[in-house]
This record gives structure tokens, sequence and C-alpha cells, in this order.
């Protein structure tokens, strides 16, 4: 859940756009009457779900992709060579011609980009930016991101208000609502055309798609994204819905939440104090890529409010599709949850997240408790092997390869008492744990931790209801209209690749597992 679509792994304290600032929003479609009811929540927004986006056909979408290219030749003083095309229906970005790594993209204003970043001090007063005070009032915008006072825990304080962590992503997702209101006005308007009328990320999915992923962590991370959207969505409404101009439905809502979580960039620039979070036009159309996807940079330009954007790390040739990196998200589970995106090759990043100590206590004791005697069961033995884990650093583990960092936390959980004591002996600050147990301590210890490890490896793999060759039969006989339904399949195959290379690894070790 850590790696779902709407968790922010920044602490950054999210800006509120300033009502009293001298720049104000002048684009047409702007409705006077979002100034009323400014005291409080007066109007129940109700309207049929939907999208504020209406469909459009290969041909429109084209024709849009041109729009933004040359809106934004007269609004950018700087281009490399590239242009947009379209394949199969998908639109990317290509080079032109040969293209080096670090070299300048694109030279955009800010004032190109969909943010809550005002204008510098010395721009023109009519600079475009997004105002969310011409719709919502500012006491309400800031009583929907603060903490309630009272006597209520902090818990139940959570679901009346929307915190730093996510505030940022849920402040653009208002600008993109915003501007999508005015139906056609908007100054960003040849950047809005382009937008995908509908997403690819699991937690659009259908409940029949979703149950395809049978045991996945995905599953519970999609559950927990999903009541975090309706949670944030109930928050906005009670605070900011005090006239119909200022509603949008809960499906409105979501959209812009995941298309903000999925295209949203980050510049720290030295002319400002804090970062720039925006949705930066051309950036959508680069292919992700965690293996050979370049990193997305951003520093100051020649003029005020001008951003330089760089691609560092690759070079491409002519025709070739640029693509992004994006950071902290490298495995397929992140990169589906997030972006909607699987790569077809093996990605290296992948692993399956493994908590072995949680709220300061040992998990999986009762497995633990198959392979050692009543005097290493006792709960002293596990509390202090959790303090071992915990000071060691090795509270969760990635099960992927058989990694010093894996074994030394199941060589732990694997501990008789008296392995223990010899451990709490030997372990320092400058003898870490994983120097100790990192290598194997001895023989009995080493087969005990790889029955151990192996045996909760056979529990995930038999919590799948299929094996590899049905899923694989499966992905087979499916349409290429059922994409949701292939990539689900293709997740929980992967996953499984990962538990069995578990199992082969100790195996190829000559270590004993816990089944045949």
């Amino acid at each position: 859940a850590e790696e779902a679509v709407v968790v922010d792994d920044t602490n950054e304290k999210h800006h509120m756009p300033s009502a009293s600032t001298k720049h104000h929003d002048l684009d047409a479609g702007h409705d006077e009457n979002a100034e009323e009811g400014k005291n409080g929540p007066t109007y129940e927004f109700v309207a049929e779900p939907g999208l504020l986006l209406p469909a459009q056909s290969d041909l429109k979408a084209t024709m849009a992709l041109g729009r933004l290219v040359e809106w934004l030749k007269v609004e950018t003083p700087f281009f490399a060579e590239i242009s947009l095309d379209m394949q199969d229906g998908v639109s990317f970005l290509k080079a032109e011609g040969d293209y080096e790594g670090g070299k300048r993209l694109a030279g955009l204003p800010i004032f190109t980009m969909i943010t809550t970043a005002t204008p510098s001090e010395g721009m023109p007063d009519n600079t475009p930016y997004c105002d969310l005070t011409r719709r919502w009032d500012q006491g309400l915008l800031m009583r929907a991101f603060t903490k309630p006072e009272g006597t209520a825990s902090d818990e139940e304080k959570r679901d009346h208000y929307i915190d730093s962590v996510r505030g940022s992503k849920v402040l653009v997702a208002l600008c993109l609502i915003h501007e999508l209101k005015k139906e056609g006005g908007s100054f960003y308007q040849p950047f809005l055309d382009t937008m995908p009328r509908s997403l690819s990320q699991p937690i659009v999915w259908s409940n029949e798609a979703i149950a395809e992923l049978q045991s996945s962590p995905l599953v519970p991370a999609i559950q927990h994204a999903r009541q975090q959207l309706h949670k944030d969505y109930r928050v906005l409404a009670q605070n900011l819905f005090t006239h119909p101009a200022q509603g949008f439905t809960e499906a409105q809502y979501n959209w812009a939440m995941l298309y903000v979580s999925q295209h949203m960039e980050e510049f720290r620039l030295p002319s400002r104090p804090r970062p720039v979070k925006a949705l930066v036009p051309l950036v959508q159309f680069m292919q992700v890529d965690p293996v050979r996807g370049s990193l997305l940079t951003g520093t100051d330009g020649d003029l005020l409010d001008m951003v330089d954007i760089t691609l560092s790390g690759f070079d491409y040739t002519a025709g070739e599709p640029l693509r992004i990196r994006k950071p902290h998200c490298f495995t397929s589970q992140c990169l589906l949850l997030n972006y909607g995106v699987l790569p077809e090759e093996e990605n290296p990043y992948d692993h399956l997240p493994l908590v072995v100590v949680s709220g300061g206590e040992a998990n999986y004791q009762s497995v633990v408790a198959d392979y050692l005697g009543e005097d290493s069961l006792t709960p002293e033995v596990f509390a202090a092997k959790a303090d071992l884990l915990v000071a060691g650093s090795a509270t969760d583990v990635a099960l992927a390869s058989v990694d010093a960092r894996l074994m030394t936390a199941f060589r732990t959980l694997a501990m008789t008492a008296d392995e223990l004591k010899q451990a709490q002996e030997t372990v320092t600050d400058e003898n870490p744990l994983i120097m100790y147990a990192g290598r194997k301590i001895n023989d009995e210890n080493e087969a005990r931790a790889s029955k151990i490890l192996s045996e909760i490896v056979f529990n995930s793999l038999a919590s799948y209801p299929t094996g590899i060759l049905d899923d694989r039969q499966m992905l087979d006989e499916l349409k290429n209209e059922e994409e949701e339904f292939k990539m689900a399949i293709r997740m929980r195959i992967r996953e499984k690749e990962l538990l069995l290379g578990v199992l082969q690894e100790l195996q190829d070790e000559g270590l004993p597992l816990a089944h045949p």
C-alpha cells in the first residue's frame, strides 16, 4: 500500500494558493457564481458519474497533438529535435535526430504547466496560472487541508481533512478539475485536449479483473487506494461544495487524481523556496521504462520562470521513442499500480516485500515453531529476536534472490536460545547484525533458516489458486481487448516466478526445503 497511487513520499508541506496575490486567472470560462457561498457548504452536488472529458476518436486525438505542438511553439522559446507520433492508437514522443543524454529537451515557462505555483515577482500581472480561489474560497480550501482542532484522536481527525503528505497531489488534481470545468475556455486547452479519456491503473479495473490478481499484494493496495480516494472526495465535498459551479463527481475526482499521480513532476529550482509540482506538457507522451528510461530533471532557464527540461542517462537515435524513469518506482507492481504499465521484459528490480517484524514483534512465529524446541519459543526469545532485527534494520526484506539481507533475517528467526545469546554478545554497533548473520552461523541454523524461508514461500505459492502453466494457457486464450485481465495474469505469473526462483536458489545452494 505504501507504493499505492495515492501515496506521496514527500514530506513537503503543500503550498496553498494565496487569495491576496495580485495575479489572477484571466482565462475565459470562469463562472462568477463560484464566488457565492463562502461561509460554508450549502449545496450538495449530485450528478451522474462520468468523466470530465468526452470520448474522442483517433483522428481527434491526432489533431489535438498537433494543436499542442503548435501552442508550445508559440509559448516556449526552445525545442530539441523531437516530435509527437501515434502508433496503434498510442501517442508517444520520439527523437527526430540523434539525441544525446543530458541535452535540453525543451525550455518551458512555468505558466505552460498546470500547477499551483504562482508566477514569480516581476512577471506580468496577467500571467496565467491555476488560481483555485477563483472557484473555491480560500478559507474553505484551507479548512479542507487543515487538521481539525478538538479532543478527537488523530485517527478520527484523519477522516476530516487531507494531510500535507497527500495535499500536493490533491491540489494539482483540483487545478485540473478547475481548468476542465471551463469547458473549452482554459488557457491550457491544447494541453487538456491531449489527456486520455480513460486510464489503465488497476484502481479503475473491474472487480473481475482485480480478482485475476488472486493473492497478489496488489489487491490490498488497490483496496486501500480506493478507500483513500473516497475519503478524500468526501472531505472535499463537505468543505468546498457551496454552489453547483464548485461541484464535481467522485468519478471525475478519481480520474483527475489518477492522472496527476501518473504524470505529476517535481522540480527543485534555486529561484524558488519550494519544489514546483506540476503537470508538464509533453511528458505524458514518454514511455515509462524502469530499466532504460531517462530521468527527467528541471533547472532554472535563462529567463524568469523558465524551466529547462532535460533527459539524463541515455542517448537516443532518430525515430526512437523517448523513455522516462520514475524516481522511487521501479518494480512491476509499483509501475502497474501507479502508471498502468507492466514491462514486457523481465524487470531486474522486481521483488515481493516480506515483513519479518511489525509492531515490534517477530512475524511467522507459528512457522518458526515447527523447527525449534520449546525453550526457543518463549515470548522473551521472540522479543529478543525482534529487537535484534530492528537494531539491524532487517525488519523487512525482499523476496527475489537469496541475498545476505534476506538470510540475515531468517538466520535470526531460526536461532535457538543459545544461538540468540551468542548473537547478543557478539553484535555491536561496530559489528552489526548483517556482519554476523549475513554469513552462515552454523550448519544446523542454516538448514532451519532455509526450511523456515521455504515454508513461507510454499505457503505464499499455495495461496494462488492456479499454477504458472495454467496462467500461461489462460493468457493465450484471452482476446486482445481484455487488456486488464492480461495484465493481471502477467502480474501474478511474475510474482510466482519470483517465489519459485527463491526455492530454486535455495536448492542450488544445497540447502534443504520445507517440502520436497
